[in-house]
């Protein structure tokens, strides 16, 4: 049975849900999971602005039976994503973890910060990054850096996946990938396929108790500890 606590990295689209972000959405109105039987723990900056009312790394601890800890913040990039998990790494007791990793956009360029896990990164301006921008330089080295985060995880055994929520992006064959039905590797990709009406804004409260629910069963089938 899997036991390990969830711990989540990403940017808002792991932080939480948006239910009246786009009101026409079909399967708007869901409820959250209540009453919470576990313990969560939501980092800095989590709830402001976004007054989300689930996520997936909750609604995916609560299937489990187990806690769960989200260090996501809006706005995230690649970079930041790598370093919080080096950081956390380092200083928390990481023995009864499971991190997943969401993957916002390959286009955010941030500042590093040595307060990661409590300070939000100034990103470079989209116009000012616009003119240093390559798409195949930066595919190379963010895709370097999730390469090396992993081995640097699995010297550590410490189990984790990657979700591609919001890169544009092909995945890397050689990364634990989660991959949702029919082969689709990216999440909004996935939710346009049984919903119409999602417009690729943040996904709502229907749409991340799916993701729960289909990494519950990824999870428990394959006994990924």
């Amino acid at each position: 049975m899997f036991k390990k606590n969830i711990i989540g990295f990403g940017c808002s689209f792991v932080r939480g849900s948006m239910d009246d972000e786009n009101i026409r959405r079909l399967n708007r109105g869901d409820a959250p999971t209540r009453p919470l039987k576990q313990n969560h723990i939501v980092g800095p900056y989590a709830s402001n602005s976004l007054h989300a009312q689930t996520s997936f790394i909750i609604e995916l601890a609560e299937l489990l039976g187990v806690d769960s800890k989200n260090h996501s913040k809006g706005g995230s990039g690649i970079r930041s994503l790598v370093f919080k998990c080096l950081k956390y790494v380092e200083t928390e007791n990481t023995d009864n973890d499971f991190i997943i990793f969401g993957l916002s956009m390959f286009q955010r360029f941030e500042f590093a910060n040595d307060d990661i896990l409590h300070t939000k990164w100034n990103k470079l301006p989209k116009e000012e990054y616009a003119k240093y921008y390559d798409k195949i330089g930066v595919d190379f080295e963010l895709n370097s850096l999730l390469k090396m985060l992993h081995v640097y995880l699995d010297s550590k055994n410490i189990p984790h996946m990657f979700i591609n929520t919001m890169h544009d992006g092909d995945v890397e064959n050689d990364l634990p990938y989660f991959i949702f039905p029919n082969g689709i590797t990216n999440w909004r990709e996935y939710i346009t396929k049984h919903d119409i009406t999602y417009e690729y804004e943040h996904p709502n409260i229907s749409d991340h108790k799916l993701l729960g629910k289909l990494l519950f069963d990824k999870l428990t089938q394959n006994n990924l500890t």
